[in-house]
C-alpha cells in the first residue's frame, strides 16, 4: 500500500525530469482505491459510486486505478488503512471508541485523507451533527471551514469555481486544514449521488437544480479530489494542471 506520503516523495524525486514523467513514474507504483468507512449501516450508502468515480479517473488520467467496492467498520478501526478513506450516508450513526478515533487521527496525520459526503440533501441532517462530533474527537483544536476557491482541491486537475454534487444545498466545500494541507474534505452536496451509475449503465440518480450540466461538474470535482488525496499542495505549486491537460491531449485520452 502506498501512502501520500510516498507518493510525494517519488514526486519530488522526479520533478527534474518533468511533471509529466514524474506523475507517471509515482502513480505507476500502485493502483488507487477509495474505501468507505462503514459506521454501522444496515446498507451501506452509495456503495458503488466511488468506484464509478475511479472508473473516470482512469479513463481521464494515467493514474491505475482499482474501483472494486472496499469498506472498513468503523468501529474497531485499525491500521492499515487506504490512504483515500470516504464516510457518505444522511443518517446519525453512533460515536466509535477512542481506539478507532486514535487510528483516524493517526492516519490522517499520516498523508492520510477523508472525504465526508452528506448525502441526505438537508441544510442541516443527522449525519451531519455525527459526523462534527466525531471529527471535534478527531481534531478537537481544529473545526471544519469553508475552503476558498483558490484552495488546491478546486485545481488539482480541472479548473473548478464552485462545489455542487446531486444537489447544491452548499455552493462550498469545508475542510480541516493543518497547515498547508487538508486531511478532511466534507460535500453537503451529495457528490456521490451525482458520480453512481445504475446496474443499466446510465446515471442512478437525478441531478437538480442543474440538471447533466451539473453533473458533469460534480464529476470534476470529484476528479479532483481523487487528484488532491494523491498529491495534496504538492500538485498546486508543481503540476500545473495545462501541462497535465496537454498530456492527455497528446495522448488522446481526452479531445
Amino acid at each position: 500500500m502506498i501512502t501520500r506520503r510516498r507518493l510525494l516523495q517519488a514526486l519530488a524525486l522526479g520533478a527534474a525530469a518533468g511533471p509529466a514523467r514524474s506523475l507517471q513514474a509515482a502513480f505507476d507504483a500502485t493502483r488507487v482505491g477509495i474505501c468507505q468507512l462503514d459506521p454501522g449501516w444496515t446498507e451501506l450508502p452509495r456503495e458503488g459510486a466511488f468506484g464509478d468515480l475511479l472508473e473516470e479517473v482512469g479513463l481521464l488520467t494515467s493514474v491505475r486505478v482499482r474501483s472494486d467496492p472496499c469498506s472498513l467498520r468503523l468501529a474497531g478501526l485499525q491500521p492499515p488503512l487506504e490512504p483515500f478513506l470516504a464516510l457518505a450516508g444522511g443518517a446519525a450513526f453512533a460515536a466509535p471508541d477512542d481506539a478507532a478515533v486514535e487510528a483516524l487521527r493517526d492516519h490522517l496525520g499520516a498523508g492520510g485523507f477523508l472525504l465526508v459526503d452528506d448525502t441526505s440533501g438537508l441544510e442541516a441532517s443527522p449525519f451531519d451533527e455525527s459526523v462534527r462530533a466525531l471529527l471535534a474527537r478527531v481534531f478537537p483544536e481544529v473545526a471544519p471551514a469553508p475552503l476558498p476557491f483558490d484552495h488546491a482541491v478546486f485545481r488539482s486537475f480541472f479548473l473548478v469555481d464552485g462545489a455542487v454534487g446531486r444537489y447544491a444545498v452548499r455552493p462550498y466545500l469545508e475542510g480541516i486544514s493543518i497547515g498547508e494541507v487538508t486531511p478532511v474534505i466534507l460535500s453537503r452536496n451529495d457528490l456521490s449521488g451525482a458520480w453512481e451509475r445504475s446496474a443499466g449503465g446510465g446515471y442512478a440518480h437525478e441531478v437538480v437544480p442543474g440538471g447533466e450540466r451539473q453533473r458533469t461538474r460534480a464529476l470534476e470535482l470529484g476528479v479532483n479530489l481523487v487528484m488532491y488525496a494523491l498529491t495534496a499542495n504538492y500538485k498546486k505549486d508543481v503540476v500545473h494542471v495545462e501541462a497535465l491537460l496537454r498530456r492527455l491531449r497528446e495522448e488522446g485520452r481526452i479531445p
